[in-house]
């Protein structure tokens, strides 16, 4: 049995096909804009990007949609929530509540039984 192979370091080597030159160009790094161009006061220019300030008033995230808790206990939110349509995202955010309740029950009295509450 043998070891896969890692690929070429350079493109042009790993076929037979020429590489165009105008995209791969190794010779010229590549840079990121200052931060102080794009970012004022934490929020970008231009942008409308909220920020949070530790002992601060509240930020609402309710266009990010509702935080579902997983059976584990983590957290995660619904990933395609902006393209719902309203109906779409009441129904889904009434399933979630409901189901969220009873996960945190559970939870709840697994971490009483733990002895961790």
């Amino acid at each position: 049995m043998s070891s896969p192979q890692s690929p070429p370091s350079d493109p042009s080597q790993s076929s037979g096909d020429p590489v165009d030159s105008s995209v791969v160009d190794s010779s010229v790094p590549l840079s990121l804009p200052s931060s102080e161009s794009s970012v004022v006061g934490g929020s970008s220019v231009g942008g409308s990007v909220p920020s949070l300030s530790v002992g601060g008033p509240s930020l609402s995230l309710d266009e990010l949609g509702p935080i579902i808790v997983n059976k584990d206990g983590t957290t995660s939110r619904v990933t395609n929530w902006l393209t719902m349509n309203k109906d779409e995202q009441e129904r889904t955010q009434r399933m979630i509540i409901k189901r969220n309740e009873k996960r945190l029950k559970v939870l709840k009295e697994k971490m009483e039984l733990d002895g961790e509450l």
